[in-house]
């Protein structure tokens, strides 16, 4: 990854996605407009090349008109009978209507506008004979004299034919120009056109691709980046080290840096929790383990001596002794992942083995006020004797703490043909919905829970130690109203 995008945030590539195709989009409106522009000035252009065209080919046929208007009355036989085809005045407005016209177009030529001066010239020339051509029709002065007199002037004025005929040409050769340039100026405003359509799709094309570039690799990078995320947060619960970085300095980089510092900080609690579990290890055990024998020792002299209590008293601190013994194991066995529970399996009454956790119970409850009921049927199962009291005392101490004073906890079995359940009911405050997913894993400590009143691994010893039966263990609760904690064993044939 180049160093100039480690600075780009989600925002900043958010925001390139968008001014992108925007900047396109205006370079595209202003080529367009430029286009358009140059178009409609052709086009313009076009249309008064196109009224010059119609212009002066009607002051040609005025011309023309004119003359042979004049022709006609000085030589047809029938003149006196005839109409005139143009009369002076409607000469005149006409030539006069279409010179203004020719006039006001703009960005006419240079000689186009010498070619108009001329043809005023001739038009007050055509015009003085055609008034005088119908003064002396009106006389009756067509023959004769007047005629001639006429016909004199005409010849006088044959320098104003030849200019006419001239001033035509020119014309002509004018509008055989203007000819060629609107041709000219059409085929470019096709070409503008054709230029505009062309241009359209081509910045509609390269606005497609490269949004769609632009698009791909960000969420490519994005995407690969949320993976290393992704796979450092799987990591994170698992208490392992994460290896691998994000790079950039975007918030995907620092929310990693972020899980990377938990990380840390978990992986520092964890050598802390091993650390005390290496000194519960071998400053815990084995003193128990010495004491143990001690009351071995002590329990073999009261049978010596046949002392009855000692006895008594011996046998209950060495149970204990073993529980607490067996407690410190179980703490070391969850700590390793790859441990296997060991079980002494043997025939059990759970009917008794459920009354001797009620027993381990009754201290805590009488001080309480709380009644523990025990209404599990007699059934006989394989199991490990020890194990199952010691997931029967975690459930009932459990419920005694959550059980207000004065109330009550029972014990019930419902047995099928494929297990056996027993559940330990109460009546407390119930947990929370959020909460009954995490109770049986290890550290994890109800909200509700008083503080420094546990560590949060009962109930997951009591799941290792149901699982190794091949049972199944569950809670069901309702807040406010109490709660159930069950399991089930399988019953052999």
């Amino acid at each position: 990854m180049r160093s100039s995008e480690l600075k780009l945030t989600i925002l900043h590539k958010g925001l390139i996605l968008l001014l992108v195709p925007f900047a396109l989009q205006a370079t595209l409106f202003l080529m367009l407009f430029a286009e358009i522009s140059a178009t409609e000035r052709f086009a313009e252009k076009l249309r008064n090349r196109t009224d010059v065209l119609e212009k002066s080919n009607a002051l040609v046929e005025d011309f023309g008109l004119a003359w042979t208007t004049i022709f006609t009355q000085l030589f047809s036989a029938n003149r006196a009978r005839e109409a005139p085809p143009l009369s002076a005045e409607a000469y005149r407005v006409r030539v006069s209507h279409n010179l203004a016209v020719l006039n006001a177009v703009p960005q006419i030529s240079p000689r186009m506008k010498q070619i108009l001066k001329d043809a005023a010239v001739v038009c007050n020339s055509q015009y003085k004979i055609l008034k005088r051509v119908e003064a002396e029709q009106e006389k009756g002065s067509m023959t004769g004299p007047g005629a001639f007199a006429l016909l004199d002037q005409f010849y006088s004025l044959k320098s104003d034919l030849a200019r006419t005929f001239a001033q035509m040409n020119a014309i002509k050769a004018e509008m055989d120009f203007e000819r060629q340039e609107v041709r000219r100026d059409g085929e470019i405003t096709a070409q503008k056109r054709s230029s505009v359509k062309q241009l359209s799709i081509v910045f509609l094309l390269s606005e497609l691709l490269l949004t769609g570039a632009l698009l791909a690799f960000f969420l490519r990078n994005i995407s690969r980046r949320l993976n290393v995320l992704v796979s450092n947060a799987r990591r994170l619960p698992e208490e392992e080290r994460l290896s691998d970085h994000v790079e950039g300095r975007d918030e995907i980089a620092y929310l990693d840096s972020v899980l990377h510092e938990a990380s840390e900080k978990l992986l520092a609690s964890k050598q802390n929790r091993q650390s005390i579990l290496n000194m519960i290890t071998h400053d815990i055990r084995s003193p128990l383990m010495s004491s143990n024998l001690l009351l071995d020792s002590l329990v073999g002299k009261a049978q010596s001596t046949g002392d009855a209590d000692s006895m008594e008293t011996g046998e209950r601190l060495k149970n204990t002794y073993k529980k607490v013994i067996l407690l410190v194991e179980d703490l070391l066995l969850l700590e390793k992942s790859d441990a296997k529970l060991k079980l002494n399996p043997q025939v059990i009454d759970v009917e008794t083995v459920c009354q001797s956790a009620i027993e381990t119970a009754l201290p805590q409850a009488k001080s309480k006020g709380i009644n523990l009921e025990n209404l599990v049927e007699p059934c006989q199962l394989i199991a490990d004797k020890m194990r199952i009291e010691q997931v029967l005392s975690n459930l009932l101490s459990n419920a005694v703490k959550h059980t207000s004073k004065g109330g009550s906890i029972v014990l019930s079995s419902e047995k099928t043909a494929e297990y056996l359940t027993i559940s330990v009911k109460d009546k407390g405050a119930g947990i929370d919905a959020d909460e009954v997913p995490h109770l049986f894993e290890k550290f994890f400590q109800s909200r509700n829970a008083a503080a420094g009143e546990g560590f949060g691994l009962g109930l997951a010893i009591a799941k290792m130690v149901i699982d190794g039966h091949d049972g199944k263990i569950g809670v069901e609760s309702e807040v406010g109203k109490g709660s159930t904690f069950w399991f089930s064993l399988p019953l052999e044939g």
